[in-house]
C-alpha cells in the first residue's frame, strides 16, 4: 500500500518537470498533474493509464534531451516493463513495486541532469 502511495506521489512529481507543450498522454493533451494521479484511481482504465504515463514520461524526457542536453538514458523499457509486471497477480505484489522504484531512480537521474544543465 505504501508503495503505491509513493508511485502516485512520484509520478505527480516528475509530471509536473515535464513543460505543459510536452504533457501529453496518447489522445489527450495538456494533462495536469491532478488528472495524472485522479485517473490511476478509476478501476480497470488505471492498468492502461499508468502504462500510457510511463510511455509518455520516457517520450517527454526524450523530447527534452535537446533543450538542456543530458546524458542520461531515459529508460522507456523498465517503465513498460514494471507496469506490465503490475498486471501480474503475485508479481504486483513482489516484484513489481521494486521495478518501479529502480524506474523512479533513474528517471530522478534523467530530472536532476536536467536540472544541472540549466
Amino acid at each position: 500500500m505504501a508503495a503505491s502511495v509513493c508511485e502516485l506521489l512520484w509520478l505527480e512529481r516528475t509530471w509536473s518537470n515535464l513543460p505543459e507543450e510536452l504533457c501529453k498522454v496518447g489522445p489527450l493533451e495538456k494533462v495536469s498533474s491532478g488528472l495524472v494521479v485522479v485517473l490511476c484511481f478509476v478501476p480497470g482504465f488505471s492498468w492502461l493509464w499508468k502504462l500510457g504515463l510511463a510511455i509518455a514520461v520516457c517520450k517527454g524526457f526524450e523530447a527534452m534531451r535537446a533543450r538542456p542536453p543530458f546524458t542520461a538514458k531515459v529508460p522507456k523499457a523498465l517503465g513498460i516493463a514494471s507496469v506490465v509486471v503490475s498486471w501480474v497477480p503475485g508479481l504486483n505484489v513482489y516484484l513489481a513495486p521494486f521495478l518501479w522504484e529502480l524506474f523512479a531512480i533513474r528517471m530522478d537521474v534523467v530530472c536532476n541532469e536536467i536540472r544541472a544543465a540549466r
